[in-house]
């Protein structure tokens, strides 16, 4: 993946939570753009994402990104009334 590519998919407004899928099968989420460090240099092809400790991820290793869903509830409410 680009260092374009993300930081456009990372600025995009709305921001949706996501997952970098890397080659090793590993998944990293990127759970809020300000919890991923990107150098301004626009062909700079490292990040650091932080989620219970750092990351530093090559980009060139990033197979695919997926979009993380907000979990939902089962619709039943808790409590006896």
């Amino acid at each position: 993946m680009s260092p374009e590519a993300f930081r456009k998919r990372l600025e995009a407004a709305p921001f949706h939570p996501f997952a970098l899928c890397l080659d090793s099968g590993r998944k990293v989420r990127v759970m809020h753009p300000e919890l991923v460090l990107m150098p301004p240099k626009p062909n700079h092809w490292e990040i650091v994402v932080y989620e219970d400790g750092f990351d530093i991820i090559d980009l060139a290793h990033v197979e695919s990104l997926k979009e993380i869903r907000p979990a939902r509830g089962n619709g039943k409410r808790n409590g006896n009334k």
